[in-house]
């Protein structure tokens, strides 16, 4: 029924779990013609949008339907990360503090990605306590675990992140960007046979993230192994 909004959201679902974004974004424009007071369409394509790294109309989307329901904090969560992704510091800030201070489920995420912003403002101490807090309320959410790592690997040194970054990785193994971060301490302390082994795991696991970056750190790791050896 071209009339159906309902129709088009489901469909955009479906698209969208095949990966086929710009499809899904086609059926989500189309159930808010049909109905602009749609709310989970404008939460789902600022989502697909922010999959296609396009992160400016993610904030509008978001913004719409933060307007349209302003109590559903994953909204925030969701629109603070695409500022992050933005640089925009303290429009991030913002929304994850608003997420940090409410009742949601997703309280802890909130901590972790507010933790994320106070680390690119150098705010490492707050950025600690935020992730401190974040594990406090889930100590199995493995992204946590990395992030305390990398802020203590730049404000303590490789040897104070190590017991994170395993943690990480024991908790959840299938994550490209846990293994592309401990071999950066794995490299930190010359230990490059362990940093050739986990630039080569991130690159089995997901091929697409930081491909030219990682093939080019496993180039180093490798010739300063053999120089090594």
């Amino acid at each position: 029924d071209p009339a159906n909004p309902i129709g088009f959201y489901q469909r955009g679902l479906a698209y969208k779990k095949q990966s086929n974004n710009k499809e899904a974004i086609k059926d989500f424009t189309e159930v808010v013609k049909l109905n602009a007071s749609a709310n989970m369409a404008y939460v789902s394509r600022g989502f697909t949008y922010a999959e296609m790294m396009k992160y400016k109309e993610a904030i509008r989307d978001y913004s719409k339907a933060i307007e349209l329901n302003n109590k559903d904090m994953a909204t925030y969560i969701r629109r603070g990360y695409a500022y992050f992704e933005m640089q925009q510091l303290e429009q991030a800030l913002n929304d994850f503090t608003k997420a940090c201070l409410s009742n949601t489920t997703f309280k802890g995420y909130a901590y972790n990605n507010r933790a994320n912003v106070k680390r690119a403002m150098k705010d490492y101490d707050g950025a600690i306590n935020d992730v401190n807090e974040s594990i406090k309320i889930d100590s199995l959410n493995a992204y946590a675990y990395t992030n305390r790592a990398r802020i203590l690997f730049e404000t303590k040194g490789a040897k104070a992140s190590k017991k994170d970054f395993d943690r990480a990785i024991e908790l959840n193994n299938q994550v490209a960007e846990f293994y592309y971060h401990r071999a950066a301490y794995y490299e930190a302390i010359k230990a490059y046979d362990k940093a050739i082994s986990d630039y080569s795991k991130a690159q089995n696991l997901n091929p697409n993230y930081k491909a030219k970056e990682i093939s080019k750190l496993l180039k180093n790791a490798k010739r300063n192994f053999l120089k090594g050896s």
